[in-house]
């Protein structure tokens, strides 16, 4: 006779688990976690992308699918090619404190883009996009005034997005409704 099967992990307050993947162990056979799952030691499975005890209701929440697709796309996150903004003062950039990844950044405010989710930024006419009636205040002041900014933004943008030829600062600038200098045109 073989020795007993070491007790499998368990669902919080249950016993066993459902057998269907949710969480639970696996009747007869051991259980193995999925990468979003880990085990407190206790015999409970703890989601980690929603630090939440898995119990066969949080993972079909909507707060859960949206917390899974951040954590799974953050797995992948290094090696993530992130294509470059199509607005000149759009560049995606790293921040340790939002995690791994690069994210949306305004080089003119010096602010994060937190109104759009798309990495396709050619439609962007929000708080920081292209000019328009969702653009923050301030934002919309130094549109008025790109060419200012536009020079020290590539130069910045170049760090994050070294240049392929693919977007070019005077399709950006003419759709910002503003004239692009001669200095941008170096840097291209």
């Amino acid at each position: 006779l073989a020795p007993p099967e070491p007790p499998l992990p368990r669902m919080a307050g249950s016993v066993g688990g459902s057998g269907d993947g949710s969480g639970g162990g696996r009747r007869g056979a051991p259980y193995e976690l999925e990468i979003w799952q880990e085990s407190d030691g206790q015999g409970n499975i703890r989601c980690k992308a929603c630090n939440k005890m898995c119990d066969g209701v949080h993972e079909t929440t909507k707060e859960h699918e949206k917390r899974m697709e951040q954590f799974l796309w953050q797995l992948g996150a290094e090696e993530q090619e992130y294509p470059e903004p199509h607005q000149d003062w759009l560049a995606y950039v790293p921040d340790a404190s939002y995690g791994k990844g690069r994210f949306l950044k305004c080089l003119m405010c010096k602010k994060w883009v937190q109104d759009w989710e798309s990495f396709d930024t050619r439609d962007y006419v929000g708080n920081h996009g292209d000019r328009g009636p969702a653009n923050q205040k301030d934002h919309a002041k130094k549109l008025r005034n790109l060419e200012e900014y536009v020079v020290d933004c590539l130069a910045e943008k170049q760090l994050w997005h070294p240049r392929t030829g693919g977007v070019g600062s005077d399709a950006a600038g003419a759709r910002a409704g503003v004239g692009v200098s001669a200095g941008a045109a170096l840097l291209r």
